[in-house]
């Protein structure tokens, strides 16, 4: 997987490799294929989340004083460590700096645009969470939905696809209707038919 070899690419040199990691050094739990496997700041070896939810300073090992993930075994230890690779965690701290930026970064972009959706969309559509199937046909809608610019009622692809100018509703320009407002939209339009002798 390349999240693991990214991983152990930037890993401190004293952590255990993900890909020796088969099971918790804490209860000896074996790990299913895709778990999510932690590692302890202060030995480097692997655990599961229920053996290492410490959080303790590591600066023997170029953590600094800000509390980092820890096993519970030097949760509960005094001793620090005595090691000469205090500077090798630069890179292992950059990747989860940019990895919490892109979390955040993710999470800002998904907000609002939920939120875009909902506050620009017209006031007589009906809100996407209902529309569930066509109003039309009745067929079930997953991602292909469509709002009539007329009535505002949700529709699929197939019985929404005329484009008509809605002037009542704003729209200027040809936008899409379904079949019943295109034949009230014809007929505001045709201009009456009236036989005028010469």
């Amino acid at each position: 997987m390349v999240t693991d070899w990214l991983n152990n690419k930037v890993a401190p040199p004293y952590w255990l490799p993900n890909h020796l990691i088969k099971s918790c050094c804490g209860c000896r739990k074996e790990f299913a294929p895709l778990s999510h496997k932690h590692h302890c700041r202060a030995c480097g070896n692997g655990f599961c989340s229920d053996c290492s939810s410490q959080s303790k300073a590591v600066p023997w090992r170029g953590w600094g004083m800000e509390p980092v993930r820890v096993c519970d075994k030097c949760f509960a230890s005094a001793e620090d460590f005595d090691c000469d690779d205090a500077n090798d965690v630069t890179a292992w701290r950059v990747k989860e700096s940019v990895a919490s930026a892109a979390s955040l970064v993710k999470a800002f972009v998904e907000v609002p645009v939920a939120m875009v959706t909902d506050f620009v969309r017209p006031d007589y559509w009906v809100p996407d969470i209902d529309v569930v199937e066509c109003f039309q046909c009745n067929g079930p809608i997953a991602n292909d939905k469509h709002h009539c610019r007329s009535c505002g009622q949700g529709f699929c692809s197939k019985c929404c696809f005329i484009k008509k100018p809605v002037p009542n509703r704003g729209w200027d320009y040809p936008v899409r209707v379904c079949s019943t407002c295109n034949l009230q939209l014809e007929l505001q339009v045709q201009p009456e038919t009236q036989c005028e002798g010469i």
